[in-house]
């Protein structure tokens, strides 16, 4: 199970990214067919 207290810096890390328009970490591409 995922713990708040370690995922949320990188949450926050991805909304940052996202906000300046910059690619997010961990961003699936369905595209790609994994």
């Amino acid at each position: 199970m995922t713990q708040p207290e370690s995922a949320f810096p990188g949450l926050l890390d991805n909304i940052r990214r996202f906000e300046r328009g910059e690619a997010m970490q961990g961003q699936v591409d369905r595209g790609q067919g994994y």
